[in-house]
């Protein structure tokens, strides 16, 4: 079961949250796999955990696991999760899912988190 809205309204400031899991998905072609892969969760600019791929690790698991198909499956799929418990919230924020390729920051999700009663911002900036 999950909530998504991109909004968790919490009943006041500070809050808690007895557990958050988070999910980040990447999905690459086999042509051009990168050397590092690292995950990020990030509440507003702290980060709360990370997850890597140690280098060259990728070039490994896609050959461990070879597409049947290559014509028609030339993509590797790939998956961090993250059990966050409990979570305190000290005022509004953002929690804020980030995988990096090689260097290169990838936004993969983005939840608001305010009081109830507060009228969430809209947000023009990419996940």
């Amino acid at each position: 079961m999950g909530m998504y809205s991109g909004v968790l309204q919490v009943e006041a400031f500070p809050a808690a949250i007895q557990k958050l899991a988070c999910a980040s998905s990447l999905i690459m072609s086999r042509r051009a796999l990168p050397e590092t892969v690292v995950a990020r969760l990030y509440l507003n600019e702290q980060l709360l955990a990370e997850q890597a791929i140690p280098e060259g690790q990728v070039q490994i698991l896609a050959s461990n696991h070879p597409s049947d198909e290559v014509e028609k499956e030339d993509r590797l799929f790939i998956s961090f999760y993250f059990l966050i418990a409990p979570l305190m919230f000290s005022e509004a924020g953002a929690l804020k899912a980030v995988i990096t390729v090689d260097g290169e920051e990838m936004p993969s999700g983005k939840l608001r988190v305010i009081a109830v009663g507060s009228t969430p911002q809209t947000d023009t900036s990419s996940a």
